[in-house]
């Protein structure tokens, strides 16, 4: 049997363009608020997602290196991000064993 993956690789985000992403959203209030706070599902942060896009094209330019990701690839990376956030954040070891928040 065959696995279900799709075929191809997985693009690899260098540690600056990372930075640049984490960067923007975490110093801009109305990112901040729209995709941490509130997190609105489907298309409606599209437009938040195709700003932030800019931007780090803009930041990737100034160095001279090429950003080639799209919006979906930036949302999934959000994601992603937050999840491992959460993960880190929200656990705590205590005596008795684990504790989340």
């Amino acid at each position: 049997m065959s696995s279900k993956k799709k075929p191809g690789r997985k693009p690899r985000w260098c540690p600056k363009a990372l930075y640049d992403f984490i960067d923007n959203v975490v110093n801009n209030n109305v990112y901040k608020k729209k995709l941490i706070f509130i997190n609105t599902k489907n298309q409606s942060n599209g437009s938040i997602y195709e700003q932030i896009l800019k931007e780090l094209k803009e930041r990737a330019s100034a160095r001279g290196e090429n950003f080639l990701f799209k919006v979906s690839q930036l949302r999934t990376k959000f994601k992603k991000c937050v999840s491992i956030c959460k993960q880190a954040v929200l656990i705590q070891k205590t005596a008795t064993g684990i504790k989340r928040l």
